[in-house]
C-alpha cells in the first residue's frame, strides 16, 4: 500500500507538493494527495504541517519522528503516538533506506495506518512484528506484540481517563498475564500446521478471528 502511494505520488505529474521548503500546498497539491491518500484535503494539510515543523532540510530523522507522531492528535488525526513500535514503524516508513523520511515517505506511511483497509494495516502490521524479520512470528513475538500492546493501550486511555491509574508493576503484571493467555490461545487454535511459526496468512486469520486481539491491536494503530 505504502509503495503504491508513493508511485502514484511520484507518477502524478501535477503533485508538486515540496519536501524541501515552508511553502504551503496550493488547493491542486491537496486535492492530488487527497485523492492517492485517502486523506482529505484538510488532513493532507495538517500532515503537511506536522513534516515542516519537525523536519530538517526537508528531511526527519528517528528522533523526530517520534515528535512527529505526538502532534497527530493536536491536529485531530489518529493518536499513534503511544506505538510500542514506533522504530520499526520508522524503518517501514523508510522505503529508500537513507535513515530519513521525506515528505512522500511520511505522507504515504501515515496514510496506511491512519486510512489503510485491514488487510493493508494487517500485513504492514506484521512486518512490525516479525522482530527478527524472518518472514514468521514466533510465540515469544505474538505475545510481546499483545503485551506490548496492551500496555501502549491501557496508557492511551488511561491519559484521558480521571480515574485512579495503575502502576507500572500492576500493568505489567497485567499485560504479562493477558499477553501468555493469548498466545497459548493462540498457538493451540490458529497455529495451522503446528510448527510454532506463524506465517502472514495466520496471522491475519488470528486477527480477524478475534475480537479481544482486533481490539487490543487497534488501541494504539488505529484499526
Amino acid at each position: 500500500y505504502q509503495r503504491r502511494v508513493r508511485e502514484n505520488i511520484n507518477n502524478k505529474k501535477n503533485c508538486k507538493m515540496s519536501a524541501t521548503s515552508e511553502n504551503k500546498p496550493d488547493q491542486e497539491d491537496l486535492s492530488n494527495f487527497a485523492s492517492l491518500t485517502n486523506f482529505d484535503k484538510i488532513e493532507v494539510q495538517k500532515v503537511f504541517e506536522i513534516f515542516n515543523r519537525v523536519s530538517i532540510n526537508g528531511k526527519i530523522d528517528k528522533d523526530n519522528f517520534e515528535r512527529a507522531l505526538s502532534l497527530l492528535k493536536e491536529v485531530g488525526l489518529n493518536e499513534i503516538e503511544h506505538s510500542p513500535f514506533s522504530q520499526q514503524m520508522f524503518e517501514l516508513f523508510d522505503e529508500n533506506k537513507d535513515g530519513t523520511l521525506d515528505l512522500k515517505e511520511f505522507v504515504s506511511g501515515l496514510a496506511l495506518l491512519c486510512k489503510g483497509t485491514l488487510e493493508d494495516k494487517l500485513s504492514i502490521f506484521f512486518r512490525l512484528y516479525d522482530i527478527d524479520g524472518n518472514g514468521y512470528i514466533s510465540k515469544v513475538e505474538i505475545v510481546n506484540i499483545i503485551k506490548r500492546a496492551w500496555k501502549s493501550g491501557y496508557k492511551t486511555v488511561a491519559a484521558k481517563s480521571k480515574k485512579k491509574k495503575m502502576t507500572e508493576e500492576q500493568i505489567e503484571e497485567i499485560a504479562s498475564m493477558i499477553a501468555n493467555d493469548f498466545g497459548e490461545s493462540f498457538f493451540t487454535t490458529f497455529d495451522g500446521n503446528s510448527d510454532g511459526n506463524l506465517t502472514e496468512a495466520e496471522f491475519k486469520h488470528f486477527v480477524v478471528n478475534n475480537s479481544d486481539v482486533s481490539s487490543i491491536l487497534s488501541g494504539f494503530a488505529g484499526m
